[in-house]
């Protein structure tokens, strides 16, 4: 696998709360610290991608389906919200209820 090297300057604030958390996280040094940093950071916003496309997906299908109001939600912001909160609640008595009883 070859290697790129990347240069950054970092405030002496910055600095110091990444050798502490070098220390905290036992990484044998601080370039090994801030690469995995970075390897965290793009998961999560691979995640994050991955996340907004569902989302999309999910907002084509209401679009599809004529929209909330199509969907028997109701019209209002209120009524949606109670439509809402009605069927998490039918979803948590039929999957999850028994759980805690």
């Amino acid at each position: 696998m070859s290697e790129r090297r990347i240069t950054f300057k970092v405030s002496e604030e910055l600095y110091q709360k990444m050798r502490e958390a070098q220390v905290a996280y036992a990484v044998p040094s601080l370039d090994e610290f801030a690469r995995q940093a970075v390897e965290e950071k793009l998961e999560r916003w691979k995640e994050y991608q991955a996340y907004r496309r569902e989302l999309e997906k999910l907002r084509e299908g209401i679009q599809k389906a004529g929209g909330i109001k199509a969907l028997g939600l109701g019209e209002t912001k209120e009524e949606i919200i109670e439509s809402l909160r009605r069927i998490r609640q039918e979803i948590f008595e039929e999957e999850y209820a028994h759980l805690y009883r």
